[in-house]
């Protein structure tokens, strides 16, 4: 459940192998497995949001004005 009282950006924690998401009503689950380290969190209920790292070879236009070619 995310917490109301908190910013957007309180609700997400490192994720390092998996995320899962319970309903407490019927027990039932479900869990998304990752190959990296990510941020993620549940800001909306019934939503899993995860963040990735982008590895752009070309600007995207987005507002960085710069390409994303981190190799760490």
């Amino acid at each position: 459940e995310p917490d109301s009282h908190e910013a957007v950006a309180g609700n997400y924690y490192p994720v390092n192998s998996h995320i899962r998401m319970i309903d407490s009503a019927t027990s039932k689950s479900i869990t998304v497995l990752t190959d990296r380290s990510v941020g993620g969190g549940v800001i909306n209920k019934g939503e899993i949001e995860l963040l990735i790292h982008r590895r752009l070879l070309a600007d995207d236009a987005r507002g960085v004005d710069e390409n994303l070619n981190e190799t760490e």
